[in-house]
């Protein structure tokens, strides 16, 4: 729906670019709810079909998952 095109023609770059697109949309309305001084980096999208990360949240549709997850950057 987000290229209008059918699903089985959407390239993986083009999948990366909508989650990538997803996120940093859901990311400007969660910087909003944090206190003055946080900030946010431009979100990653990274393929793949290994384990989730021990902190992620897990979305399932159609017997596919996505996983996300915020990290905390050390200064350094």
């Amino acid at each position: 729906a987000f290229f209008d095109t059918p699903s089985a023609e959407v390239t993986p770059a083009e999948l990366a670019d909508a989650l990538g697109e997803l996120a940093n949309m859901v990311g400007g309305n969660l910087k909003a709810l944090l206190p003055d001084g946080c900030r946010l980096s431009l979100p990653s999208v990274e393929p793949g079909a290994g384990p989730p990360p021990t902190d992620a949240w897990a979305f399932r549709s159609g017997g596919s998952s996505l996983w996300v997850s915020v990290r905390t950057k050390t200064a350094g």
